[in-house]
This record gives C-alpha cells, sequence and structure tokens, in this order.
C-alpha cells in the first residue's frame, strides 16, 4: 500500500493512506530517510505499518545540518511564504526561502498578513518581489481581509 507523510520523527511517521485515514507508521530501517510529504510504499507487520521504501520526490526543501542534507519538506505543489508586516518582515528569510524554493521549481505564493498595520514601510519591497515575478498576496486574519483569495490560492 502506498502512503503520503503527514510528520515525522527519525524513524515514525504519521501517514494517511486512502480509504484508511491517518495512521502511525515506522521506519523498516534506519538508513530510510522519510520527511513530510514523502510518497511511501508500505506493508502491514502485524498489527504495525511499516514504510519500506520512499518513492521518487519531484522535489524538496533541505537544510544543511551538521554538515549533511537534512530534508525538511518534499512533494511541493506551492510554498507559502508567510511574512507579518513591521519588524517581523524580514527579506533575508523570504530572499532565501524564495531561493531555495527556485532551484527546485517550486512554485512560491508571498503572503503578508497584518495589513491591517499599515504596509507604507514595506510597499517598496512588496513590489520588488512582485516586479520579480513572484505573485503577493496581503492579508489580515484580524479583520478577514485576503482570507477567501488565499483559501482560493490553496
Amino acid at each position: 500500500m502506498k502512503g503520503i507523510v503527514l510528520s515525522c520523527t527519525r524513524r515514525y511517521a504519521h501517514i494517511t493512506i486512502d480509504n484508511v485515514g491517518t495512521i502511525p507508521a515506522t521506519a523498516s530501517s534506519k538508513a530510510l530517510e522519510i520527511c513530510v510529504g514523502d510518497e511511501v510504499s508500505c506493508s502491514e507487520a502485524g498489527s504495525e505499518i511499516r514504510i519500506d521504501s520512499v518513492l521518487p520526490r519531484r522535489n524538496e526543501l533541505c537544510r544543511s545540518y551538521r554538515g549533511e542534507k537534512q530534508c525538511l519538506i518534499a512533494n511541493l505543489d506551492l510554498l507559502l511564504v508567510v511574512a507579518a508586516v513591521g519588524k517581523l518582515f524580514n527579506t533575508l528569510v523570504i530572499d532565501r526561502i524564495l531561493t531555495l524554493a527556485q532551484t527546485e521549481q517550486i512554485p512560491c505564493l508571498i503572503v503578508v498578513n497584518k495589513i491591517d498595520l499599515g504596509t507604507e514601510e514595506i510597499e517598496g519591497m512588496i513590489e520588488a518581489y512582485r516586479s520579480l515575478g513572484y505573485e503577493v498576496l496581503l492579508t489580515s486574519a484580524k479583520q478577514g481581509l485576503g482570507i477567501e483569495r488565499l483559501r482560493e490560492s490553496l
């Protein structure tokens, strides 16, 4: 049977399987590297579900951890880069995430939240991202602004 990893630690995961729902599973080997979003092949081992293999990934977002590549998430259809207005709007972090996504050809949507606090100080940065071809969606969770458009994007 096949499933998709919803959450995981080193050897343990919660996977979703069609017609079954979300269930816990264990990697069959310590060498098996699984991450959120992986499509996996599973089998039953008594009352447990074992993850036997990871199917080829369409894309992945990784980081370097202790000198080794660590996959954070795989098989993305769209990456939401969420930032808040004000001091929390960190272009270095946004740029780093966008660069990682671009190398894997993952489409991105930049979501700027808390626009009810004013966007004057970041208008130039928003336009810069738009001029580079990124879609930027302005939202206010508090006031519900842009939330329906965000839902449509998903």
